[in-house]
């Protein structure tokens, strides 16, 4: 059987989680109403996306959204499975 590789997009992402976890104590307190929350942050980062096309940005990259997308989105099926900051 062969070993799974994660991306280095998740890899990247889950460093970057460890990082800023260290700065912001339990992630729960920034999502206080929920679902609603967390999909608010998902729908800014990917709002956010869509003006960087084309255009080189001053201050977050293309890439620092994609992977603040991917743990906004992580924290988010965390929490619906109940182990966010477990």
């Amino acid at each position: 059987m062969t070993e799974i590789q994660l991306s280095i997009a998740f890899q990247d992402a889950a460093k970057l989680r460890q990082k800023k976890q260290l700065d912001y104590g339990s992630i729960k307190e920034y999502f206080p109403f929920g679902a609603k929350s967390f999909v608010h942050e998902i729908n800014k980062k990917t709002k956010r996306l869509v003006n960087l096309i084309g255009i080189l940005p001053n201050n977050e990259s293309i890439e620092d959204n994609l992977l603040d997308l991917i743990n906004y989105a992580s924290y988010y099926y965390e929490w619906q499975k109940g182990v966010l900051d477990e």
